[in-house]
């Protein structure tokens, strides 16, 4: 946009802005029986509008209250496309993936605390299902990937 645009852009905002303002001033200065009386005239319900601009107002306050809850739900939303698109190998067999997660665990105690409440400390009481999230989760973190990477380094110098 060329500086003569945003000129006269700039102009037109400030004109817009000095109409709304004496808009308002005018308002002001009225007294609320000829508000309710011109209202009426326009064939307007002061009551119901009132009612809509109390609503359009508590959205608004609502909507921005929420606005860091919107911006975390969108985050989460995208880390979970994130995860679902990375393409991770795990084992076809329960008790196979059973083995991978026990192994990484062992190599990485910290994330055991992370990942696992004390009820499920043993693996025996953890479904299968729960296995796969523990391993999509490290997988995630890049955990096991880097557990994959010590496990054929040690395969190696076998």
């Amino acid at each position: 946009m060329s500086t003569n645009n945003q000129n006269q852009g700039r102009v037109l905002d400030g004109a817009y802005a000095a109409i709304m303002d004496a808009l308002a001033e005018t308002t002001l200065a009225v007294d609320d029986a000829t508000l309710f009386d011109e209202a009426r005239m326009a064939s307007e319900d002061p009551l119901a509008a009132a009612e809509g601009v109390r609503t359009l107002l508590l959205q608004a306050a609502k909507d921005y209250r929420q606005r860091h809850l919107r911006m975390a739900a969108n985050e989460y939303r995208q880390r979970v496309r994130d995860i679902e698109a990375h393409w991770i190998d795990l084992p076809d067999q329960a008790g196979e993936r059973r083995t991978l997660l026990a192994a990484v665990l062992a190599r990485h105690p910290a994330m055991q605390s992370a990942l696992l409440t004390v009820q499920h400390r043993e693996f025996k009481e953890l479904s299968d299902h729960d296995v796969e999230s523990c391993l999509i989760q490290l997988a995630a973190l890049g955990v096991l990937d880097a557990a994959s990477e010590e496990a054929e380094d040690e395969e190696g110098q076998a």
